[in-house]
C-alpha cells in the first residue's frame, strides 16, 4: 500500500514540460510503481493535507500491455475524481500481471473546507510514457494533459 505523502517523497520527481505536468517515479516492484504513480497523480490534482482514507473502492482495469494498463489505471482514478468528486489517500495494488490490475483505493468525497484542489487533469497521455525495469528497480514516467 502507498499512502499519499504529506511532503514531496524522494521517489517522485517532476519533469520539466512546457504546459502539461509530467511526473517520474521509482519503485522496487511494478505493484509499488503503479501505487506511487497514482499517488503522484493525486499530488498533482490536490493538496494531500486533510485527505483521509474514510471509504474504500475496488478498481479493476485491463490493458493490452503495461503501458495501456497504466493509462487506464490513472484514467480511471481521474474519472472517479472528476465525476464522483473524490480524493484519494491510499492506493493498494492487489493483483498485477501486466494486462490486468486489481486494486483498492481509499479516500473520501471532496470537502471544500478541508481539501484544496490544485489542478484539473484533462487526460492521462501516452506522450513521454515510460515503464522500465532498471538495475535499481522500476521507473515510470507519465504526462498529464492539463
Amino acid at each position: 500500500m502507498t499512502r499519499l505523502p504529506i511532503t514531496e517523497p524522494e521517489w517522485l520527481s517532476h519533469v520539466d514540460h512546457t504546459a502539461d505536468e509530467c511526473i517520474e517515479v521509482v519503485a522496487p516492484s511494478p505493484d509499488v510503481l503503479f501505487e506511487r504513480l497514482a499517488a503522484g497523480w493525486m499530488l498533482v490534482v490536490a493538496s494531500p493535507h486533510g485527505i483521509e482514507p474514510r471509504e474504500a473502492w475496488a478498481v479493476e482495469v485491463e490493458g493490452s500491455d503495461p503501458e495501456e494498463l497504466l493509462v487506464n489505471w490513472l484514467g480511471e482514478l481521474n474519472f472517479r475524481h472528476q465525476c464522483f468528486h473524490l480524493v484519494f489517500a491510499e492506493f493498494s495494488v492487489l493483483e498485477y500481471d501486466g494486462s490486468v490490475l486489481r486494486a483498492e483505493i481509499r479516500g473520501e468525497a471532496i470537502d471544500p473546507t478541508r481539501h484544496e484542489i490544485l489542478a484539473e487533469v484533462k487526460a492521462v497521455t501516452y506522450h513521454h510514457l515510460r515503464l522500465a525495469q532498471e538495475a535499481d528497480g522500476w521507473r515510470g514516467r507519465v504526462l498529464f494533459d492539463m
